[in-house]
């Protein structure tokens, strides 16, 4: 998943300046945000309570519970006191600022994009056997994040998986999840989507692991009873 994570931001980060020159002070601002969006992502949850909302994300082993993040342009106050030199510097600084939110925004735009498509097909390929195809669907007892695009990632409330509905033709679109208030809300699978680390993950990843060596020993042994070994 960290060579994946590195390529996914390089990515980002390249579609997102595009042609551009950066200069040092651009590159040095915009370089620690991205870095606090990619380290804000959810990693799994934290607690018995599975829908209580206590997210683990990487920058808490540094700084716990930090919200990190460029201010909103409305929230900044420029202080009468700090008039830099130069005609309409006020007006520069602002633009510096807006076309570094903008950048930033696409960053975020392009990464989540990738980041979530990721996080399905990293379950896609626990479930899957060779030469089978199947899309994601949640199993009943997992652990999703619901997605709202008006928060970040991070903030995504966790829900817990009651019961997953398929339909006429088989197909999985629908499942009823367990919020932290105890309500049980009816999400499309397309907004529901896996932890980064999870328990479920881990035990087919055991399975797949445990199916693979069995396998494995089976071959080996069919081929010493054909050689007589």
């Amino acid at each position: 998943m960290y060579e994946q994570m590195v390529a996914m931001v390089k990515k980002a980060y390249h579609a997102a300046i595009g042609r551009k020159l950066l200069t040092i002070e651009q590159v040095s601002t915009l370089l620690p945000e991205i870095e606090a969006i990619v380290n804000c992502r959810p990693l799994t949850y934290i607690g018995e309570d599975t829908t209580a909302g206590n997210i683990l994300r990487p920058i808490d082993f540094i700084i716990p519970h930090c919200q990190p993040g460029l201010p909103p342009l409305g929230e900044v106050e420029v202080e009468e006191e700090y008039k830099p030199d130069g005609p309409n510097s006020q007006d520069k600084l602002i633009k510096v600022w807006n076309k570094t939110l903008l950048t930033l925004d696409r960053f975020w735009t392009l990464w989540r994009s990738d980041y979530l498509t990721s996080l399905r097909e990293q379950q896609q390929r626990f479930h899957l056997e060779p030469r089978s195809r199947a899309r994601y669907a949640p199993q009943a007892g997992e652990v999703v994040l619901i997605r709202d695009d008006i928060v970040p990632c991070g903030l995504w409330r966790l829900g817990k998986v009651e019961e997953v509905t398929a339909s006429n033709d088989d197909e999985i679109r629908v499942a009823k999840v367990k919020v932290a208030n105890g309500h049980i809300l009816r999400q499309a699978i397309n907004h529901l989507y896996p932890l980064e680390v999870s328990e479920s993950s881990q035990e087919l990843k055991d399975d797949n692991h445990q199916a693979t060596k069995q396998t494995s020993s089976v071959k080996l042994a069919s081929d010493q009873g054909k050689y007589n070994l």
